[in-house]
């Protein structure tokens, strides 16, 4: 990330920290991320619980996960992939594929194939990017990683890209999304069931 871009990424978080939360629905939710028509920094927060192998493990469907941080919506995963290609002097000739079982219906906000009933965010995060913060808890109480990490399924990683600098995305389910910042506005949307879904 450059210098420039890292400035926009703290000065938007910095903007939200003293604004007023607005109480939404998930559909009111959808409604707003579908009219995002541009490329923006947002500020984020989710709610997942922890995908995990079930054989004789006892926080299987337990442990819940808390994500918060600053990500980029409304890019082109293509575009933003063969730019970086370009910046390492290599030829760029990506091509990006649909995500397996979902379709885009706006620039960052996806649909399944099949039922077209759920609806899921799309995100692109930058690691070194703060804050990223994750936490993890069960039955209300917080709890370490290294308990249950060797129960955890492991995520993929981008492979295709041929970039030192890889273009890191994640959908979220919509549902699970906690608290937005965007365009000046801050977010709080009233709970649903939380999904199990790939961890990012």
């Amino acid at each position: 990330m450059s210098g420039v871009l890292y400035f926009f990424v703290i000065l938007h978080y910095c903007r939200t920290l003293k604004l007023k939360p607005m109480e939404i629905t998930h559909n009111e939710l959808l409604n707003l991320l579908t009219e995002v028509n541009r490329p923006s920094f947002v500020y984020v927060e989710f709610r997942t619980i922890v995908r995990m192998n079930k054989t004789n493990n006892q926080y299987h469907d337990k442990v819940y996960k808390t994500t918060k941080g600053n990500f980029f919506v409304g890019g082109e995963y293509e575009r933003r992939v063969n730019m970086n290609l370009i910046k390492e002097g290599k030829e760029p000739v990506f091509v990006s594929q649909s995500p397996s079982g979902k379709r885009h219906i706006s620039k960052c906000v996806l649909t399944d194939t099949k039922t077209e009933t759920k609806h899921y965010l799309m995100l692109e995060y930058f690691k070194e990017t703060p804050p990223f913060s994750v936490s993890y808890d069960m039955d209300g109480d917080m709890i370490q990683k290294q308990l249950f990490e060797s129960f955890m399924v492991k995520k993929s990683t981008p492979t295709n890209q041929d970039l030192e600098r890889t273009v890191n995305v994640i959908t979220v389910t919509l549902s699970n999304v906690r608290v937005l910042h965007i365009d000046g506005s801050k977010y709080e949307i009233i709970p649903e069931t939380v999904e199990v879904e790939q961890e990012p």
